[in-house]
């Protein structure tokens, strides 16, 4: 807020309007803020899906199988979901970002009630 007071005072209005309009002009919003689809992320989902159900899946056999041992090796559950994390931050994060962009501000009371809603 001191920055902005201390901004405001040295720099005349149509300055700062200036400074914006080049700032908005260099720094443009990324391509996926503009799409409501991203087929990647089905891809990540896919991933961590397989990796979950494997992981689980070796609670159904012995100990000594080979599929327990290649599983207990080379799969991890908690990667799937920590994968399914990163995704649901992802998405949450570029929907708060879309509706600053839009409406110039977030309103986290009304975000949670649609999320809740949904």
């Amino acid at each position: 807020m001191l920055v902005k007071l201390i901004f405001c005072i040295l720099i005349p209005r149509t300055k700062i309007n200036d400074i914006r309009a080049q700032l908005n002009a260099e720094f443009s919003i990324p391509d996926f803020l503009h799409k409501n689809y991203l087929p990647s992320l089905d891809g990540w989902r896919a991933v961590a899906i397989i990796l979950v159900i494997l992981g689980h899946a070796k609670l159904t056999v012995s100990e000594g199988s080979f599929y327990y041992q290649f599983v207990e090796t080379f799969i991890y559950a908690e990667l799937g979901v920590r994968i399914f994390f990163v995704l649901s931050g992802f998405l949450i994060t570029t929907l708060l970002i879309k509706e600053h962009i839009n409406k110039g501000r977030i309103n986290i009371k009304r975000f949670f009630i649609r999320r809740t809603l949904r």
